[in-house]
């Protein structure tokens, strides 16, 4: 019975599950609520208004089924309705006048129910916010109300040693809800304390007071939990209620108890710390789960799915009741499952259920964990495996793994047969191989067997293979076998492991029809591979992987937690759709998913999976299907559009694409300048133009350039792109222009691009530069143009002289000038024939014809050849005349002008090749490590993972080792002055030559520094520790820190390892601790110094540091005139066998203490009789017996009321909450 969540927080009094959602409300003795989503394990809201008002416990909570509403009580007498999506409390009900114990909503009425230390029951309507009733009755403390589930009762339980059911018929056939009814109501209350409520049974029984008090969900019954360490159920009639059973086990007080419907159970915990889950039929203990040292105080369960919660002194779990995936197996087009001891049979074809057999089995209700069916011999292999609850230090049951063997009845009869198990054994798996043959696994030992017991034979494995841990059904004469690390495909007649893959902890396997794919399934990872177990591709869930199967098409479809998806044979996958509920597929066809929910159901799921079909089809490459789907689907949408880009189909998505912006955007994005032109015509903002001039430039589409600063009126711009583009002529014209509108800048700037000395020195004549003009005109050999200049010129001018000789600067000259656009590799059209080409190739289905046929697409041909005369070019026509009609008053400029056009060939714009995947992005989905994932540039991943596992928040520190390890994961190789670096991942495994290039991607993993390796830094703490030996304090705290940002990025791959990890990190946080008491006794008064010396002795350091700090601490408190305290760090050090030296001071010391006038100057936060630890985060003792909490990453032990905050020993994890190491967090998830 696997813990689905564990948290740590105050003492939790009160849990309720949210009936649909993933949510659970629990309310603590510290006045919070919290919200939790048990699923992700995130705390999404905290309810403060009990502990605003008064800082009391919130004993109780409660969901409503169906408002978006719940209710909580607690020790200030009030009951508060909140309103969590408007994350506030709605109102408060006052009434009570004690602590409120238990609060429950009605699933129909509007009540709510309440029990309270007053001695009352109280029932309260929510929407008019009255108290409609008041059950008195008890005399003593009502711990506990609830309503029935269907009934008009209510039950409570009391101090008083009874529990009551009260018949509520009369509240609920009171109509009268005016003023007055509502003053008799109160006035009944005052005056005899119930009205319309009458008590149907009082029972006793328990010994002690009654704590908890439930009804069964379906039947007439109620368990009731007491301090008496019992739990008792009782039966009950209209007219009578008596005593059935009594469960006794608990050590101490039971707190709550519950029944569970699924089976015949009730679940009880208790404050000797235990839960226990018990047989009520039999009256015996099936499981007890305990946590030494706490006490257990609510339970709560689901009202829909198989789950629990379980509050205790230090926060709350939640378990799985029972396993949820059902037993089943595919066989042709039926489904066999079982469920509820029934073998079922569910028929894909027309979605009919009939029941085969009964199992004559004995015991619980319990599922079984698998089932195998061989259909030759009508046999059915059914495995067992008990739950155990999975906690260190709790109890588990030692029940034994079993399989057995059962012949389906041969008759088709209405009744149904129970049948016998033919033959039985231990074992954790069976499974069938062959027709009438079987294989068993029983601790690692595999034993083949047949249905008839003619044959058994044991299976020697090849020692390199190591422990078998399951086994799975594969081809004929084969098994598939799995260990911790690899999947083996065995052939059991050759004796010999066929092939192998390593893959860790794989759970499922799912067969295509055909037995040549096969999937690989972890927790998070799913790989497809041949019948050789070559892989083929594979993907990464962040989210845990329910079940999967192959439809006829080759895609694979898959369930996670809460969606449903599909991976193509090429790797890529998407999403299909959301789930409310987890589903596990058994059979896939065409639009139908076929399979069995956690109920045990067998149900069919419709589905679109046009997307998929679609993107199988530019896979395969087959166009004719692509056409059809396009022509009858809308599936284009944004991912879609991003899909088709990747894969080098832009101008599919460009075609279907409606917003003008997005489709302007996508085609400069794939330089498609035609398309991108049409689009700016629309837009018409200089910012677009502006863009798409950019884009043209670099495809040498010179003409689309110039109209585009021809309609942004850059002149200089437009004048540039002449000059570069060798049109010599145009530039002339520039210039002629920007002086007939009296723009000199430009005209000069154009006479430079001309290299005409003559034009720039009347420019500047006209300008009124005279004196430059004069200069520039000489320098360049202009004699007459020279004098007629200086002879404007008032007053005296030097010809200034020049240290070197001057030269005419002419712009350079471009190689092929007026050569028109450039020639293109691929044009826009060459994309257009993919949907025009005719597919040779047949495609595969059912609907080859309707596939093929491109005359079902109404005018597609049509209005394809439409947009291609559209988009070209030069031709007489609206596009042509669009570029006419552009800024009227600059073109005219430029007609008036004749400017020069250069006529062209007109080409398309160039297609670039489609970007292949980095090596360095496979490494996030080869490897789950944090080093890893940052190496891929994947920071968000590495920061949530590390976030989880270790509880790290503070990641400003950590901020140059991400780099670091980003960098020198990346080999940068210059290439010439024109071209940038390239890159090169470095990988830190080597490949054998005979391993494909596709195996390699998906086990390439990143090349980091040897400072993150486990030994290196075991290494640097040994080195720290001998800096602190010889004084250098401030080094090896530095040092220590160091260490302390490296240790979460160590790659830890075993136990062993993880042991190690282990210690180097207690290692170096108890030298981290003592180095900054060391450091702060620099600046600390002469008390404060005193204490801190004291607490460095009881770090965990090497004896020869626990000798310099008991000195230390001997000396400060010396000099301080702390004697006594001196003395007892002068005996521990002698004790020790110090340094001839330091043995002469302290026994000095002894003798001083031993004289009368002996005493400490200081009071000191120190008693050394009684051991302790030192906070990590104010520095002060914690002694034996006082709670403690801890880092979530270096493990510091810190007083609870710095809960939540960042630890400053490592400064990094968080104090409080429990983590482990990355390698156990990987583990478990």
């Amino acid at each position: 019975m696997p813990i689905t969540l564990e948290t740590e927080t105050a003492k939790v009094k009160g849990l309720s599950f949210h009936p649909t959602r993933s949510w659970i409300l629990a309310s603590l003795e510290s006045g919070i609520i919290q919200l939790w989503d048990y699923r992700t394990g995130i705390l999404l809201e905290e309810y403060m208004d009990f502990y605003d008002e008064s800082v009391l416990p919130v004993r109780c909570v409660d969901f409503h089924s169906l408002q978006p509403l719940f209710v909580a009580g607690g020790d200030n007498y009030l009951i508060k309705v909140f309103n969590y999506k408007l994350r506030r409390c709605l109102f408060t009900l006052k009434g009570h006048i004690d602590y409120v114990r238990s609060v429950e909503f009605h699933k129909e009425q509007p009540w709510i129910v309440s029990a309270s230390d007053d001695h009352t029951v109280r029932i309260w309507n929510w929407q008019s916010r009255q108290c409609i009733s008041v059950l008195a009755g008890h005399n003593h403390y009502v711990m506990c109300a609830t309503f029935h589930p269907t009934e008009n009762l209510v039950a409570s339980c009391s101090i008083d040693q009874n529990i009551r059911v009260w018949d509520i018929s009369g509240i609920k056939s009171q109509k009268n809800t005016g003023e007055d009814f509502i003053n008799i109501t109160q006035l009944n209350q005052d005056l005899f304390g119930q009205d319309d409520v009458m008590v149907r049974f009082i029972l006793e029984g328990h010994l002690s007071g009654v704590n908890w008090v439930a009804f069964h969900p379906t039947q007439n019954m109620i368990v009731s939990a007491s301090d008496d360490h019992m739990i008792k159920l009782w039966k009950f009639t209209n007219d009578r209620a008596w005593e059935i059973e009594t469960l006794s086990g608990h050590s101490y007080n039971v707190s709550c108890a519950k029944f569970d419907e699924k089976q015949e159970m009730v679940v009880s915990n208790s404050e000797d710390g235990s839960i226990k889950f018990w047989d009520y039929i039999k009256g015996n203990v099936l499981e007890t789960y305990t946590i030494e040292n706490t006490k257990f105080w609510i339970l709560a369960t689901h009202p829909k799915q198989k789950l629990l919660a379980a509050g205790h002194d230090k926060g709350f779990l939640i378990f799985k009741l029972h396993r949820e995936r059902p037993a089943s197996e595919m066989c042709e087009n039926s489904l066999i499952y079982v469920k509820d001891k029934f073998i079922k049979k569910y028929s894909i074809k027309d979605g009919s259920e009939i029941t085969i057999a009964q199992l004559g089995r004995s015991g619980s209700k319990q599922q079984p964990y698998a089932i195998s069916y061989d259909k030759f011999s009508k046999h059915i292999l059914i495995t067992d495996r008990p739950r155990t609850l999975k906690k260190n230090g709790g109890r588990r049951l030692q029940n034994k793994d079993t399989w057995e063997l059962y012949r389906l009845p041969q008759s088709k009869g209405r009744t149904v047969e129970t049948i016998k198990k033919v033959h039985a054994g231990d074992g954790s798996a069976a499974v069938f191989i062959s027709a009438r043959m079987y294989a068993v696994l029983n601790k690692g030992k595999l034993t083949l067997r047949t249905v008839n017991k003619s044959g058994k034979r044991t299976i020697e494995m090849p020692s390199e293979i190591g422990n078998v841990e399951n086994i799975f059904s594969a081809t004929v004469g084969t098994i598939l076998l799995k260990t911790s690390s690899h999947i083996h495909l065995f052939d059991f007649e050759q004796m010999q492991v066929m092939e192998s893959r390593k893959l860790k902890d794989v759970r499922f396997v799912s067969w295509s029809e055909n037995k040549e794919t096969l999937a690989l399934m972890t927790k998070h990872y799913i790989a497809i591979t041949d019948a050789k177990l070559n892989v083929k591709c594979s993907t990464h869930e962040m989210i845990r992987i329910k079940s999967g199967a192959f439809d006829n098409h080759g895609i694979f479809m898959y369930s996670t937690l809460n969606h449903l998806k599909y991976m193509l044979p090429n790797g890529d996958s998407g999403t299909i759709r959301t789930l409310d509920q987890p589903i596990y597929i058994v059979k896939v066809i065409n639009k139908q998913i076929h399979y069995v929910n956690r109920d045990g159901i067998a149900r069919m799921l419709h589905i679109d999976n046009t997307e998929c079909l679609f993107k199988l089809a530019l896979c395969n490459g087959q166009t004719s299907k692509i056409n059809k789907i396009i022509g009858s689907s809308k599936i284009l949408g944004k991912s879609m559009i991003s899909y088709l880009q990747k894969k080098g189909y832009p101008s599919i998505a460009l075609r279907f694409v409606e917003d003008i912006e997005t489709k302007f955007k996508l085609a400069i994005e794939c330089g498609k300048i035609n398309i991108a032109k049409k689009c700016a015509h629309q837009l018409d903002q200089p910012e677009i133009w502006k863009q798409l001039a950019a884009e043209a430039t670099k495809h040498g589409d010179f003409e689309t350039v110039e109209k585009c600063y021809q309609n942004v009126r850059n002149y200089d711009q437009l004048s540039f792109h002449y000059l570069i583009n060798g049109s010599m002529q145009n530039v002339q014209n520039m210039t002629n222009l920007a002086v007939k509108k009296d723009n000199m800048q430009s005209a000069y700037q154009n006479s430079m691009y001309l290299g005409d000395v003559e034009k720039r020195v009347r420019l500047l004549r006209k300008m009124g530069k005279l004196k430059l003009a004069f200069v520039m005109a000489n320098v360049h050999g202009l004699t007459s143009l020279a004098e007629e200049i200086k002879n404007s010129i008032e007053g005296e001018f030097e010809m200034p002289t020049f240290s070197h000789t001057p030269s005419l600067f002419q712009p350079p000259t471009p190689v092929n000038p007026n050569q028109g656009n450039w020639p293109l590799l691929r044009t826009d059209d060459d994309d257009e024939e993919l949907l025009t080409q005719q597919d040779d190739d047949a495609a595969v289905g059912d609907d080859d014809a309707a596939w093929e046929n491109m005359e079902g697409i109404p005018g597609l041909e049509d209005e394809f050849s439409k947009e291609a005369t559209q988009e070209t070019v030069g031709e007489d026509g609206e596009e042509e005349e669009q570029w006419e009609t552009l800024g009227d008053d600059i073109v005219g400029d430029i007609d008036a002008i004749d400017l020069d056009q250069s006529d062209s060939n007109e080409v398309t714009a160039f297609s670039e090749p489609t970007e292949g995947r980095d090596m360095a992005d496979l490494w996030v989905d080869n490897s789950r490590f944090p080093l890893d994932a940052i190496a891929s540039g994947e920071f968000v991943i590495a920061m949530d993972l590390l976030n989880k596992a270790l509880g790290i928040r503070n990641f400003e520190t950590l901020k140059s080792h991400f780099m670091a390890i980003y960098s020198t994961a990346r080999l940068m190789m210059p290439l010439s002055n024109q071209l940038p670096s390239l890159m090169l991942p470095l990988q830190r495994n080597d490949f054998d030559a005979s391993i494909e290039l596709e195996e390699r991607k998906h086990q390439s993993l990143p090349a980091y520094s040897s400072t993150y390796l486990l030994e290196t830094i075991e290494t640097a703490a040994k080195e720290g520790s001998k800096l602190v030996t010889s004084g250098k304090n401030d080094e090896a705290l530095d040092l220590f820190t160091d260490l302390l940002n490296r240790l979460p990025f160590v790659i830890i791959s075993s136990k062993k390892e993880n042991l190690r990890y282990q210690d180097v990190l207690t290692k170096i946080s108890e030298y981290k601790l003592a180095c900054t008491l060391k450091k702060e006794m620099n600046d600390a008064d002469d008390k404060r110094r005193c204490e801190l010396s004291a607490y460095y002795t009881r770090c965990n350091l090497s004896s020869t540091n626990i000798k310099m700090g008991l000195n230390t601490a001997m000396v400060t408190n010396f000099k301080a005139e702390n004697i006594k305290f001196a003395a007892t760090f002068a005996k521990r050090l002698v004790k020790l066998s110090p340094p001839a030296s330091i043995a002469k001071t302290a026994r000095f010391i002894l003798a001083k203490a031993e004289q009368a006038e002996a005493a400490n100057k200081h009071e000191l936060n120190y008693d050394d009789r009684n051991p302790f630890i030192v906070c990590g985060y104010s520095h002060s003792p914690i002694y034996i017996g006082s709670e403690s909490i801890t880092c979530s990453f270096c493990a510091a032990k810190c007083l609870p009321k710095f809960q939540g905050k960042t630890c400053k020993v490592c400064n990094l994890g968080t104090l409080g909450t429990k983590t482990g190491s990355i390698y156990q967090y990987l583990r478990k998830n």
